[in-house]
């Protein structure tokens, strides 16, 4: 019995386990052809509204919504 509770005191400091989880092919993530196209396209859209942003800036072209 003793030996049981040790083992049991030494799994709990172990600061070295890794989490028991389902994977497909050695990853964590299923990954597709269509949503890497999906992530460049959203990608394409957040840096080209960045870029109109920075543009506007620039040219000092904000419209101002205050009275």
């Amino acid at each position: 019995m003793a030996k049981t509770s040790c083992q049991k005191s030494l799994k709990k400091i172990d600061i070295y386990g890794r989490e028991i989880t389902l994977t497909y092919g050695g990853e964590r993530k299923f990954k597709t052809e269509v949503g890497g196209v999906i992530s460049l396209i959203s990608i394409f859209i957040v840096l080209a509204f960045a870029l109109s942003q920075i543009k506007k800036i620039a040219l000092n072209d904000m419209k101002s919504f205050a009275s």
